[in-house]
């Protein structure tokens, strides 16, 4: 008779495993599932036959050390509260994308590394930090990202280059000048599909100097072993550490066919679709914490592609 109720129980503990994973099974806060629906619209998108209906799975705030964690064993999201409450929206996004990889794609982590430093993948892991996502970077970085995601086997996009090379059509200006502090000049161009290219050349700069390169509303700022590239308020877009500059720092802003390019020293060290100003207004200049640092020699060119 004991056996019985052993085996009754051990039957009926199954039966309910096996009911809390069906399809209908989902506990989503209602926080993340805006994220959870632009998840199976991205899908399908591109031609996944995926619907929410059709998966078990929750997405719930926990204890997750991280800014989330995926259970395999009931397919639970945990996602931290803490973590949550400070993303930005596109960390957001890919927070959530992220986890639901792991869960409903069975994707493990990739850690791989693009040769301009750029991670191959958004399922990026907390293991190796040495790549970095373009999660800042809406448009063109998302789209190749979400498309990585759904298929880790698509190339990278034709616009991902590690060498650049461009050819003036029409030189507008060349200036050489013994830079104190900064210099500016109206390179007269409003249309911001140009294609355009800026150089400039630094020379004799000491390591703790700090030199930009701006137009419009962007800069590229050098110093010390980082490169940022900013707007005038200061928000950084995107950086690179680790750089090595020379002491004749060459510096380049092209803008061709829709794309920026940000070139260090002969080296792509980032590249976006373009952003939706004009340009113009092309600046140079330095700052340095030494007191009594030399004045560095600038060359500055300009011209039409």
């Amino acid at each position: 008779m004991r056996s019985f109720i052993i085996f009754l129980s051990i039957t009926l503990l199954a039966g309910l495993f096996i009911s809390s994973c069906g399809k209908d099974s989902r506990d989503i806060d209602p926080v993340f599932q805006p994220y959870v629906d632009m998840f199976f619209e991205e899908a399908q998108l591109r031609g996944l036959d995926m619907k929410e209906e059709d998966y078990s799975f929750s997405v719930n705030f926990g204890e997750a050390v991280a800014g989330g964690v995926c259970y395999y064993l009931g397919n639970r999201i945990e996602i931290n509260e803490f973590a949550w409450s400070v993303y930005p929206e596109l960390s957001k996004q890919f927070l959530i994308f992220h986890e639901l990889g792991h869960c409903l794609l069975d994707r493990r982590h990739d850690n791989q590394v693009l040769y301009n430093g750029e991670c191959k993948s958004l399922m990026k892991g907390t293991e190796e930090n040495e790549c970095r996502r373009n999660i800042f970077n809406n448009g063109v970085w998302r789209e190749y990202y979400l498309d990585e995601l759904f298929d880790e086997d698509t190339p990278l996009p034709s616009w991902y280059t590690s060498e650049l090379f461009t050819e003036i059509q029409e030189v507008l200006f060349e200036v050489t000048d013994s830079l104190d502090h900064s210099i500016a000049i109206d390179c007269g161009i409003t249309d911001p599909n140009t294609n355009i290219e800026f150089e400039a050349i630094f020379e004799d700069w000491e390591k703790s100097d700090r030199i930009s390169l701006e137009w419009s509303d962007q800069k590229i700022v050098c110093g010390t072993d980082r490169v940022s590239i900013m707007n005038r308020s200061n928000d950084v877009r995107y950086y690179l550490e680790g750089v090595n500059f020379k002491n004749d720092t060459n510096i380049r802003f092209v803008r061709k066919e829709g794309f920026d390019y940000y070139i260090v020293d002969q080296a792509v060290i980032h590249m976006e679709e373009a952003q939706d100003n004009s340009v113009q207004y092309p600046r140079m200049g330095r700052t340095s914490t030494s007191t009594n640092a030399p004045k560095i020699l600038m060359s500055m060119s300009v011209g039409l592609l």
